[in-house]
Formats: C-alpha cells, sequence, structure tokens
C-alpha cells in the first residue's frame, strides 16, 4: 500500500496540530507550577509555584494573594480579610481558626504558607 504525497502531507499535519495542543496544554507543567485538585468541587483547582514558597503575613495580605494560597477559596480569602478588619489584624495564625471555613486540619494544611509579622 502505497501513501500518496497528500495522505502524508495531512498525517504530518495532524500530527503537528497533535504536538502543539499538548505544548499548549501542558505548559503549565513546564514553567514549574504544579496543579492541585481537591474537593472542594468539580472544577476547583489550586496552583502552586513549585519554584517558590511565598510565607504571607496575614495582616498585610491582599485578596489575590489569600486567594492563591493552596486549599484557600476566594470566599474563605475575603473572610480571611473581613475577620482581619473587624478584629484590627492577626496576633497569630492560630486565631485563623475564628474564621468561618477555616478549621485545624485546613490551619495544618496552610500553616507553612502565612505568618503573623510583629511589629
Amino acid at each position: 500500500m502505497k501513501i500518496r504525497w497528500f495522505e502524508g502531507l495531512a498525517l504530518g499535519i495532524t500530527a503537528l496540530c497533535v504536538a502543539l495542543f499538548f505544548l499548549c496544554y501542558f505548559s503549565s507543567n513546564l514553567s514549574g507550577e504544579v496543579v492541585i485538585t481537591t474537593d472542594r468541587g468539580a472544577g476547583a483547582e489550586v496552583s502552586v509555584n513549585a519554584d517558590e514558597e511565598t510565607v504571607l503575613d496575614l495582616n498585610t495580605a491582599t485578596l489575590d494573594e489569600l486567594d492563591e494560597l493552596p486549599y484557600i477559596s476566594r470566599s474563605v480569602a475575603q473572610r480571611i480579610l473581613n475577620y482581619r478588619v473587624k478584629c484590627g489584624g492577626f496576633r497569630s495564625v492560630d486565631e485563623l481558626l475564628n474564621v468561618k471555613g477555616i478549621s485545624e486540619e485546613l490551619l495544618n494544611e496552610i500553616r507553612s504558607y502565612v505568618c503573623v509579622e510583629e511589629g
């Protein structure tokens, strides 16, 4: 069976398209970003930058920074900010237990990503 030139061309173009698709689809893994799927619901994902571990000060972190923490949804990040404003700031990381949606288990998961700077 002999392949005609246009069939070979079509096969080559198809292979190139598939390769480009996979390159684009998995490009986040090439940059060192890890995507962790959680049990927070269908399609919920958490991104963690594996190249650098940033520790956020709970008294200065923005909504977007808190939202980027592993296992923290945007609504919980907003509750953290609301608690900070209401109580005049955090005095310890353990105060996160006073925020609705943060259990001891979740606090243990995120403890290494947050701190309370003195001063």
